[in-house]
């Protein structure tokens, strides 16, 4: 059985887990007579909220001690009514981090609810895609204010993912949620840790946070990508659903293996006397192919492209406009210029006004 001083160093260690400073514990403990977790958990909110109003406290300290309370409460009911009985064991089942993950927890079960009330208290956009999607983008400073139809979707394959990447990262970008996925690309402890204390004190990360999350749960609707955003649906959090796609999709081997993929398709590209959607449709070939590498972070240098686009060009009427080619100075485009011109005269080209990168 613990003694009064062992349950008053619990009760200060508690207090002490949800932020409080220790002037503000020092007073809880001995104005407010909160010197053990059973005296805590005996007051209603109510009754907690006037002795910490009498005694000068405020907003922080309420939240910080029904925060603990409400801890206090989840971990009995799941423990069959019983809690830890010395200060070591309260500090295996509870630090700053895990208090946080609560907080955050408690914050989003709130702030995005979940059932047939979804619809009605979720952002104006997840409803009308048509509208802006941010309804906090004032905290965020001089940012665009996108749609959701704005933000890149996501099939979930491995192909898909590295344009899919850097699409997502450029709207965050643009919206002004890039600072959410900084946890990316590699797991680091002490980021993740002042990840979550930043969504435990800062209202505005943290609304920016649990925006990145809807989204992603709106653009990864099905399969193996969706499972490991929603496996973060408790906290809504963005942050670390964005980490977890990171990790099993940018994955060094399958990474190689998509730039050899790549490079096998752009190596193979050909212009000849009867390729389907002729001229126009090989330089779409090519030009996606070097997006889907640059996407990647595989940048060839000019020279290797251009050289690869002539060499794909079988076409037999071809030949001395690709030597003009190879020996000027031209860059791709310039070379991609001629070469359609080329085409123009033989009258193998169908769209007459191409748009290029």
């Amino acid at each position: 059985m613990t003694t009064r001083a062992q349950q008053r160093e619990i009760i200060e260690y508690l207090f002490t887990v949800a932020g409080l400073t220790e002037d503000a514990t020092t007073t809880l403990v001995e104005t407010c007579r909160f010197s053990a977790v059973t005296a805590l958990l005996a007051m209603n909110d109510e009754a907690i909220k006037n002795s910490l109003t009498t005694e000068g406290l405020g907003d922080v300290e309420m939240s910080a001690v029904t925060s603990i309370k409400r801890w206090i409460v989840e971990y009995a009911q799941t423990h069959n009514g019983e809690l830890p009985d010395t200060l070591d064991a309260w500090r295996d089942q509870l630090d700053r981090a895990e208090m946080n993950r609560f907080i955050i927890a408690q914050t989003a079960a709130t702030a995005i609810p979940t059932g047939p009330q979804a619809a009605q208290a979720a952002p104006q956009a997840l409803a009308n895609p048509d509208g802006a999607y941010a309804t906090s983008n004032t905290a965020r400073g001089t940012y665009l204010t996108l749609k959701l139809v704005d933000y890149p979707s996501f099939n979930g394959r491995q192909e898909s993912w590295f344009t899919f990447r850097v699409k997502m990262e450029a709207a965050c970008e643009a919206g002004g949620l890039h600072d959410v996925l900084g946890l990316a690309p590699t797991v680091d402890q002490d980021k993740l840790d002042e990840h979550l204390e930043k969504r435990s004190t800062d209202s505005a990360y943290n609304q920016c946070v649990m925006d990145v999350y809807a989204i992603l749960k709106m653009k990864t609707a099905s399969g193996i990508a969706s499972s490991k955003v929603k496996h973060y649906n408790s906290m809504h959090d963005g942050a670390q659903a964005w980490l977890e796609l990171y990790t099993f999709y940018h994955k060094v081997g399958d990474k190689n293996q998509f730039i050899y993929n790549v490079l096998s398709e752009l190596m193979n590209l050909r212009f000849s006397n009867g390729t389907p959607g002729g001229i126009d449709h090989y330089i779409s070939d090519h030009e996606t192919c070097i997006e889907r590498l640059e996407n990647s972070e595989l940048l060839l240098p000019s020279l290797v492209k251009k050289c690869l686009f002539l060499r794909g060009i079988e076409h037999d009427k071809f030949e001395a406009t690709k030597e003009i080619c190879a020996k000027d100075q031209e860059t791709l485009q310039g070379t991609v210029l001629q070469v359609r011109r080329r085409a123009t005269t033989l009258g193998l080209v169908e769209d007459k006004n191409p748009a290029f990168r």
